[in-house]
């Protein structure tokens, strides 16, 4: 669990993430909008599902809550 969730350590690595670094770079379309209810993401491969889930993580974590109580 603390390899799928490195923010538990540190809140900064997040921003370790490749994708993150890729979307937060500008070469990446990131518009989207994810609610904090219970979603079902679907998609074909590589059209950015993880990357927006990881996008949220450090929205949440950028907005003060606590890593610790970030699943992914």
């Amino acid at each position: 669990m603390n390899i799928q969730n490195p923010w538990w350590k540190d809140k900064k690595e997040i921003l370790e993430d490749p994708k993150v670094k890729e979307a937060l770079s500008g070469k990446m379309v990131t518009s989207f909008q994810v609610s904090n209810k219970n979603e079902i993401i679907l998609g074909p491969r590589q059209v950015g599902k993880t990357t927006m889930l990881k996008m949220k993580i450090k929205e949440l974590i950028d907005s003060g809550v606590n890593p610790q109580n970030i699943l992914y």
